[in-house]
């Protein structure tokens, strides 16, 4: 099954799917008319083939969480699976986007799996402030240098919303950053039961 250009946009299309509040931080911040663009074509995909699962990685927690909340409110009878991501041996997230890196890029572009890493070993030794988690994130990230954080966040995994102090409920640590021209994003989903 592959659909042409010609038969998923029409030039004059004029109908899209928008979510309009787990996508406005993050990506959804940075890149506006992004998720507008993702679940217009999903919605698409979802009606065309008609399946009964289809299954998306927690690399891209934000579009996952996007994903699910078009399917709930719209009644689509699709039951999302998330898939944990799935990482090079040297801990990068596995993307598409890892063969533009250089091999010095691609050897910096650990740092981010490693801060992360790290801000869950806080975690884990009680650390709920999460100005602190975020910071620690953000700064391991800008130690390796030539990296340009554009962000680093604390949210609530299902609402998205800010976190300042981790509560009962998980909370999704997320980050984006550009290695020279290519953007990565990778997270992990802390949940108090952790320590």
């Amino acid at each position: 099954f592959c659909p042409g250009v010609e038969i998923m946009y029409v030039p004059d299309a004029s109908v899209f799917v928008e979510e309009v509040r787990l996508s406005r931080g993050l990506c959804g911040a940075s890149r506006p008319g992004h998720f507008r663009g993702v679940l217009t074509v999903v919605a698409k995909l979802f009606n065309i083939v008609q399946p009964d699962v289809a299954v998306f990685g927690q690399k891209d927690a934000q579009q996952v969480r996007v994903i699910s909340r078009m399917v709930r409110d719209l009644n689509m009878p699709v039951r999302i699976v998330v898939h944990p991501t799935v990482r090079e041996p040297d801990g990068l997230a596995m993307s598409s986007r890892n063969a533009y890196l250089s091999a010095e890029e691609r050897e910096r572009a650990c740092c981010i799996h490693r801060a992360i890493e790290r801000a869950e070993d806080r975690f884990r030794g009680g650390e709920r402030n999460g100005e602190v988690l975020v910071e620690s994130v953000r700064r391991d990230i800008e130690m390796a240098g030539q990296v340009d954080v554009e962000y680093v966040s604390l949210v609530d995994d299902q609402t998205m919303e800010p976190v300042v102090k981790v509560g009962k409920g998980p909370v999704l640590l997320a980050v984006a950053v550009r290695i020279g021209k290519t953007r990565l994003i990778d997270n992990a989903v802390f949940s108090p039961g952790l320590e």
